[in-house]
């Protein structure tokens, strides 16, 4: 229905297409999320969305925050995309290097924004997991998220997200080094401690309690293994059926199986 509306609007001529573009593209990154959520296929979503940017960006004197919008908003296209075809053991390397690319344009403007260093930093994190799966080395991408990270960090060292992908960091980190993951879990608490609800940072968490299972201190899988389990539980409860989660609670289940 949303679609719908955008629809009618984009005809009209007005100084205000750039924001309904960029509106649109959220709606449209929301509905690729939903077709995956229904098992369809979302092609013809990306595509359109990849249209409209392409063509609002040939205005001329586009403002930077008309950019910010358009910008975030076709990133948040790219992320469901990368996203699936993580799911879907793919290689994501080509997604997320076209990604990487995106958020970081030699011409960047938005250099100090959160969101923007946020979804870099992101797009590193799921490349370094990736690349742990298939045991190469992920320090090169590691090393660019935290980057990302300490400089969203100075601008809102409290905001939940940013917490939550630097608690991702560590614990990739720790995995590779001492197995201690004390202060990552501490500062998943710290995040939804804001929002206990928030099904993603639920997700994050539970995989991110896989990973220490795997890669266990002092024998203590059995123990994160039980944890990442109520943390994914809990997220299909406030979402059930939800692909990604699924995908999570799969790989527990399988780990649990081994």
């Amino acid at each position: 229905q949303a679609v719908g509306w955008f629809d009618q609007l984009l005809p009209v001529e007005s100084p205000y297409r750039p924001y309904v573009v960029s509106d649109l593209l959220l709606v449209l990154s929301q509905q690729a999320h939903e077709l995956i959520r229904q098992g369809r296929n979302p092609e013809a979503v990306y595509a359109r969305a990849q249209s409209l940017y392409d063509e609002i960006m040939l205005t001329p004197d586009l403002l930077v925050n008309e950019q910010w919008g358009l910008l975030n908003n076709m990133a948040q296209i790219y992320w469901v995309e990368l996203n699936h075809q993580f799911i879907l053991n793919q290689d994501i390397r080509p997604l997320a290097l076209r990604l990487g690319a995106f958020l970081s344009p030699a011409d960047n403007q938005l250099i100090d924004d959160p969101h923007q260093l946020i979804n870099l930093a992101n797009t590193h994190l799921l490349m370094a997991d990736y690349l742990y799966r298939q045991q190469l080395s992920n320090t090169e991408h590691l090393n660019l998220a935290e980057e990302y990270i300490n400089q969203a960090i100075q601008i809102n060292p409290t905001h939940p997200s940013i917490l939550i992908s630097q608690a991702q960091l560590m614990t990739l980190q720790g995995a590779t080094t001492d197995h201690n993951y004390q202060a990552a879990n501490d500062l998943f608490a710290q995040a939804l401690a804001v929002f206990p609800e928030q099904p993603y940072h639920l997700q994050s968490w539970a995989n991110s309690l896989l990973l220490q299972a795997q890669n266990p201190k002092d024998n203590q899988s059995d123990e994160a293994l039980l944890r990442a389990q109520a943390v994914i539980t809990k997220a299909l409860t406030i979402d059930p059926g939800n692909p990604f989660f699924q995908h999570t609670q799969a790989a527990i289940n399988a780990w649990q199986q081994s």
